[in-house]
């Protein structure tokens, strides 16, 4: 997956999603998050699949039986390559949205935090809500705050990828001026997380309110949740989150090794110049 993400061209996809306006910003970013949504619901499964597969292979008693496992094992694993290659592909569309919002000056990141918040809460708020549909809106909750991490981090890579390599030849401004861009990274970034906290918590107060559901229901679930992450089978709780971890790694792989990279080369540079 990380092989399929590296022929894509990250800097050229930033700058054709940075020709659009805030509207067209907006809309991609929406679409981009219903299509994440999409692919989530049925990647834990198809992994689900690849394990079941695994198992019978290693149950087979007859050669017949193991070379009909291992044809189906081939397929299974073809279909999560291809599931996890489009929705890594995915991520990272939203990842390089978000770096645009942040890095653009005319208030794109606060009109699309705000919209596609609005239109979350707007969403959930005024619907007849049982336990089982809150269970499910707290794990989308969980994930989607997971993955907004996810993105800030390869947003936050990214960034030191293209600082650091302006400031390899900036000898007296390097510490200053990294200084500024991670302190200015650092507010974004709290600020991005505090929306979704504000808003998360107000669509769930009002859920709960609406719904006569009590502070007791959400403990519940989180009693359920580490029942199933402390289980003895790690990809039940997989597909109990809809959450693939290989899609989110290979999208930080993707931003780490470029960036570590770039990282060394500062290093020595600075260490070649304090030696001359």
């Amino acid at each position: 997956t990380t092989y399929v993400l590296y022929q894509i061209d990250v800097s050229q996809a930033y700058h054709i999603i940075r020709g659009q306006d805030i509207l067209k910003l907006y809309v991609i970013f929406n679409i981009l998050d219903v299509f994440d949504k999409l692919f989530a619901s049925f990647g834990a499964e198809i992994y689900q699949a690849v394990h079941s597969t695994i198992q019978a292979a290693g149950a087979s008693f007859t050669t017949v039986q193991l070379a009909a496992n291992l044809f189906r094992l081939t397929l299974d694993y073809l279909l999560a390559l291809t599931y996890t290659s489009l929705h890594a592909l995915l991520q990272l569309l939203q990842a390089l949205s978000l770096n645009v919002a942040i890095n653009s000056s005319n208030n794109a990141l606060f009109a699309l935090l705000v919209s596609n918040n609005f239109y979350e809460i707007k969403s959930f708020v005024f619907k007849k809500t049982d336990k089982g549909k809150l269970f499910k809106i707290v794990i989308m909750d969980g994930v989607e705050r997971f993955q907004i991490c996810v993105h800030l981090t390869f947003v936050l890579m990214q960034t030191m990828k293209s600082k650091t390599l302006r400031e390899i030849y900036s000898i007296g401004w390097g510490v200053l001026s990294t200084e500024s861009w991670l302190r200015k990274f650092a507010i974004t970034a709290a600020a991005v997380i505090a929306i979704e906290l504000v808003c998360d918590n107000t669509k769930h107060a009002f859920l709960s309110n609406l719904n006569d559901h009590s502070p007791a229901t959400y403990r519940d679930f989180r009693l359920r949740l580490w029942q199933s992450l402390s289980g003895k089978q790690p990809e039940e709780f997989e597909n109990l989150m809809s959450f693939v971890p290989v899609v989110p790694a290979a999208v930080v792989r993707l931003a780490l090794i470029p960036a570590g990279y770039s990282l060394s080369c500062k290093m020595y540079s600075y260490a070649g110049l304090c030696f001359l």
